[in-house]
C-alpha cells in the first residue's frame, strides 16, 4: 500500500483545523518532523496521513480544567476590600 502524504490544507480539513492550529502543533512539536510529517524544501511540509491519525486517536484527553469557585456577594465585597487594601497599601474601611 502507497502511503498518502497531504499538504497542511489538506490535514487542516481532515482533523477539522485551521492551517494555522496545524502550524502551532508543528512549532510546538506534537507533529514531529521524520515522524509526522517530512520538509522536501525548507518551507514545504507533507504530513503522513497515517502518523497523524495515529498521533490524533491515541492523544490524551485534555485535562478538565478545574471548577471555578463561585463566591457569594458578600464574600465578594470581602475579597475586592483586602485586595484594594493590599494594593493601595492602607486598610479598606468596613
Amino acid at each position: 500500500m502507497t502511503e498518502q502524504y497531504l499538504t497542511r490544507r489538506q490535514l487542516a480539513e481532515r482533523f477539522g483545523m485551521t492551517e494555522d492550529a496545524i502550524r502551532g502543533l508543528v512549532r510546538r512539536r506534537h507533529l514531529r518532523e521524520g515522524v509526522h510529517f517530512h520538509k522536501p524544501t525548507p518551507h514545504i511540509l507533507r504530513f503522513r496521513w497515517s502518523a497523524c491519525e495515529r498521533w490524533l486517536t491515541t492523544r490524551p484527553a485534555p485535562e478538565p480544567e478545574p471548577a471555578q469557585q463561585h463566591l457569594s456577594e458578600e464574600e465578594l465585597s470581602e475579597d475586592l476590600k483586602a485586595y484594594a487594601a493590599e494594593v493601595l497599601g492602607r486598610v479598606a474601611r468596613p
